[in-house]
């Protein structure tokens, strides 16, 4: 089980258990109180009478007696709890299906910041999800149907998706570019709103960055690297957070394809490769499909199901979930902030980038 998912789920369950015990600890001390204690001396009858109680009712010894005592350890009642508990599906991710289902490519492509696909991804995560913070949006976009629906499609079928998702993107940095002064401007202490375009282009430069990495479009470079110069231009945000979008990169050039690189470029390919050995692999994991009646990282299942019964006989996906930060714990960025190290390689990147699409240089 993946660590932040083994977190979550300990955490919830130990919040959760906490709140079952301490209710029926409540109602049993109530219980105890209204007349459990037994007269001294013989007891007599055995529907001898306490009398002495709180709300003046009376109640008989065999009444008290049935009283359960709190005596089960947490995991027990946890653990019973979860074998009684059945996890209907949410309506709510089974419209986003129904209406995904009717979209056409481009559609999708266009509708990342869909409040209904994005509230759903957000309450899966066990960490807050917060601008330029490349661990959370790099685990946000994996929890998005829309990408799971274009992940699935673009693997067996590349030019349906490929081509779609890169003019997406390109016209989304061209919008960005135009409102985002304005945006931040007038949103300090405002939460973002997904209908305002700078969200959605937010969203749309995210989205299609990830897929087209994954989808190994190795001509989305170009645009990968505009997305990275915006970071700094006039002490603005870029959209996606600058770690996001250098290993996005790492994964283009690194498999870049020999047959197509001139001398020069093949050199500043073994430049950056050398450079960038300080850069995690990412890592797979299975995970249910975009039209699977519940997602894998459902809180419910977190919960009620750690066995995951709901999941079994649902139609799985592989994706990846992409590093955050270099093998020495060092983050690729921390919020606006980029290390010198993250600068190093974006430098070694745009020299191979604009000697591979010369046509493409600024």
């Amino acid at each position: 089980m993946p660590r932040e998912r083994k977190r979550h789920r300990l955490m919830i369950i130990f919040v959760s258990a906490c709140a079952v015990a301490g209710a029926l600890f409540f109602v049993t001390g109530e219980r105890r109180q209204a007349g459990e204690a037994k007269p001294d001396g013989d007891s007599g009858a055995e529907e001898e009478r306490v009398t002495d109680t709180p709300t003046g009712v009376a109640e008989t010894k065999a009444d008290v007696e049935g009283v359960p005592t709190v005596e089960l350890a947490l995991d027990d009642l946890v653990e019973t709890a979860q074998k009684k508990m059945e996890i209907p599906p949410i309506d709510w991710r089974t419209q986003l299906i129904e209406s995904l289902d009717g979209e056409s490519i481009e559609e999708t492509a266009r509708n990342f910041h869909d409040p209904n696909d994005l509230s759903l991804a957000v309450s899966s995560l066990s960490m807050p999800c917060g601008m330029m913070d490349t661990q959370a949006e790099a685990l946000l976009v994996t929890r998005l149907t829309r990408v799971r629906k274009l992940i699935e499609i673009g693997s067996e079928n590349p030019e349906l998706v490929v081509p779609l998702v890169r003019d997406v993107m390109r016209e989304a940095l061209g919008g960005y570019s135009d409102v985002r002064e304005i945006y931040f401007r007038e949103r300090a202490g405002k939460f973002p709103a997904t209908r305002e375009p700078a969200v959605q282009f937010q969203m749309r430069i995210l989205c299609c960055t990830y897929i087209l990495a994954e989808l190994g479009d190795h001509e989305s470079l170009p645009l990968m690297l505009q997305s990275w110069r915006q970071h700094d231009e006039k002490g603005l945000w870029s959209a996606a957070p600058p770690g996001f979008t250098l290993y996005a990169m790492h994964r283009l050039v690194s498999t870049f394809p020999e047959e197509r690189l001139s001398t020069q470029a093949a050199y500043l390919q073994a430049k950056y490769l050398e450079a960038a050995e300080c850069v995690p692999q990412h890592r797979e994991v299975e995970v249910t499909r975009w039209s699977a009646a519940y997602m894998e990282a459902d809180p419910r299942i977190l919960l009620f199901d750690p066995a995951e019964r709901t999941l079994e006989g649902l139609a799985t996906m592989k994706i990846s979930i992409w590093p955050h930060c270099y093998r020495d714990g060092t983050a690729f960025n921390e919020g606006r902030k980029v290390p010198e190290q993250t600068r190093k390689l974006f430098a070694l990147l745009q020299e191979f980038v604009e000697e591979a699409f010369p046509d493409h240089a600024p």
